[in-house]
C-alpha cells in the first residue's frame, strides 16, 4: 500500500499514547512529535506553557535515554520550530498596523520586546501599513538574513533557553558566523524529526527524501543507531516517486524552501485564527498575503489566504485555493470544503457538488481531519472548530442536494455519511 493510499500519521500516532503513563513505554518517533509539538504550542497561554514545558522535557529526557541525543535533536534539528513564535510574532509587529497588533501579539512568555532591539528589527511605525507590493521585501529581511544571526545563540545556548526563547544580551547574540552551525549536523538531525513528525513525504525536505534514500538503499549507513530507525517503515516507491517529482520541479526552477518555513506558516495561522474570531478578517488575510508572496509556491499558505477571504471575496479566495489544491495541499478534506463554501457564496452549488464528488473518489479514504472551517448561518460565515472536516463535507453536500431537489444524491451522500460513521 503506496503512502497516499495509508499514510504513517505523525498525529494519531501520538495520539495513540497514554500521556499519563511513563515515556518510557512510548514509541520513539512519538516522542519526537511530544518535542515538535510542545514547542509549537508554548506561548498559547499560560497553562498550555506549562503543560508544553512539562511534555517538551520529559519526552527530550526519555529520548536521550534510548541514545538520541535530545539537545543536538532539537538545537541542530528543530531550529525552524524554536525560532517560529518569534519571527512570526516579527511578522505580525511589521505588517499590522500598531492599532491592530497588540491582541494578536498578546503573549505572557514570549519576550519580543527584548528581542526586537537585538533583531534591529521594529515595528511598522503606528500610522503605516506597509504596502502590499513591499512585503515581499520584508519578508527577505525578516526571514532570511535575519536567521543567520541566530546562529551563534542556538549553537551556544542551553535547551531551556532555546525553549524559553528569552532575549539574551548584546555580547551574547548577534554575528553572522557561518562556523557555529554544521550544515551537515543539521541537515541529518531534520531528517530523524521529518522522518518521524511529517505525515506525508511532500513536507520533508529534499536533503531528508535523500538521506532516506542512500539509507533504505544502502548506499550509506544510517548516522543514526538503526533500532531508532525501525519505528516507520518508508515505502522505497512512495519515496522515489516523490524525488523524480521535487527533481522535475526543481528543474524547472521551484527552490526547496518551502518546508524550511513551514513552522512559521503554523504561528502565522494560530494568529489568524485569532483574528478571525475577532471578526478582523482583512487583518488575518494580511498576514498570509506577506505569506504568498514571500513563498509563492506554498500551498499552505494559499490554502489560508483562501480561507480567510472566503466571506468577503470568495472569487480572488478560489482562485488561491485552487492554487493550493494543485500544489498539493495536505489535507485534502479541508481544502476541498473551503472551495465547496467558495462556490456557494458565488451560487455554483452544481460545481460545490462536483468537487465534493471528486474528494470522494480520490480521498475518502484519508485519516480523520481537525480543522477550522466556515460555516454558513443565513448570511453570515461562522468559524467552527470541527474533529472531521470530510464529514462536515460529506454533510455541506447532502444540505446542498436537498436544496436542490436532488433526492437520489442525496441518498448517495447519506450513504457516504454513513460509511464515515462506521468506518
Amino acid at each position: 500500500m503506496g503512502e497516499d493510499e495509508r499514510p504513517y500519521d505523525a498525529r494519531e500516532a501520538l495520539m495513540r499514547e497514554d500521556t499519563a503513563g511513563p515515556r518510557s513505554e512510548w514509541k520513539t518517533p512519538s516522542l519526537v512529535m511530544e518535542l515538535v509539538d510542545a514547542l509549537k504550542n508554548r506561548f498559547n497561554g499560560d497553562r498550555e506553557h506549562e503543560d508544553a514545558a512539562h511534555r517538551f522535557f520529559k519526552a527530550s529526557h526519555e529520548l536521550t535515554k534510548r541514545g538520541m541525543d535530545a539537545d543536538s535533536l532539537v538545537r541542530y534539528g528543530m531550529r525552524q520550530e524554536v525560532l517560529a513564535p518569534l519571527l512570526a510574532s516579527l511578522v505580525i509587529s511589521y505588517v499590522l498596523p500598531a492599532d491592530k497588533r497588540d491582541a494578536a501579539l498578546t503573549s505572557n512568555h514570549l519576550d519580543l520586546s527584548g528581542w526586537q532591539p537585538l533583531m534591529k528589527i521594529l515595528p511598522a511605525p503606528a500610522d503605516e501599513r506597509p504596502d502590499p507590493g513591499r512585503l515581499a521585501e520584508i519578508a527577505i529581511e525578516m526571514t532570511g538574513t535575519v536567521l543567520a544571526s541566530f546562529d551563534h545563540w542556538i549553537a551556544h545556548s542551553s535547551l531551556t533557553a532555546l525553549f524559553a526563547l528569552k532575549a539574551p544580551g548584546d555580547d551574547h547574540f548577534g554575528g553572522e558566523r557561518s562556523d557555529d552551525m554544521d550544515q551537515t549536523l543539521c541537515d541529518d538531525y531534520r531528517w530523524l524529526v521529518e522522518r518521524y513528525s511529517e505525515t506525508f513525504l511532500r513536507e520533508w525536505s529534499t536533503t531528508s527524501l535523500h538521506r532516506e534514500y542512500r539509507w533504505i538503499m544502502e548506499i550509506e549507513p544510517a548516522v543514526f543507531a538503526e533500532r531508532l530507525l525501525r519505528d516507520r517503515r518508508i515505502e522505497p516507491l512512495a519515496l522515489e516517486a516523490e524525488i523524480a517529482r521535487r527533481a522535475v520541479l526543481e528543474s524547472m526552477g521551484a527552490p526547496d524552501t518551502l518546508r524550511h518555513h513551514a513552522p512559521l506558516v503554523h504561528e502565522m495561522s494560530a494568529h489568524a485564527i485569532t483574528l478571525l474570531h475577532q471578526g478582523r478578517r482583512n487583518d488575518a488575510a494580511a498576514l498570509f498575503e506577506f505569506a504568498t508572496r514571500k513563498w509563492p509556491g506554498d500551498p499552505v499558505a494559499h490554502n489560508n489566504l483562501g480561507f480567510c477571504l472566503i466571506p468577503d471575496a470568495p472569487e480572488r479566495a478560489m482562485s488561491h485555493l485552487d492554487r493550493a489544491s494543485r500544489a498539493g495541499y495536505k489535507p485534502p478534506a479541508t481544502n476541498a470544503y473551503n472551495r465547496m463554501c467558495c462556490h456557494l457564496a458565488l451560487e455554483q452549488p452544481r460545481l460545490a457538488l462536483a468537487v465534493a464528488n471528486d474528494f470522494w473518489t480520490t480521498h475518502a479514504d484519508q485519516l480523520s481531519t481537525p480543522a477550522v472551517l466556515w460555516r454558513r448561518s443565513g448570511d453570515e460565515w461562522v468559524l467552527h472548530n470541527v474533529i472531521d472536516a470530510r464529514k462536515d463535507l460529506v454533510m455541506l453536500a447532502i444540505e446542498i442536494t436537498l436544496l436542490e431537489g436532488r433526492t437520489e444524491e442525496a441518498r448517495l451522500w447519506r450513504e457516504r455519511a454513513n460509511q464515515l460513521a462506521t468506518g
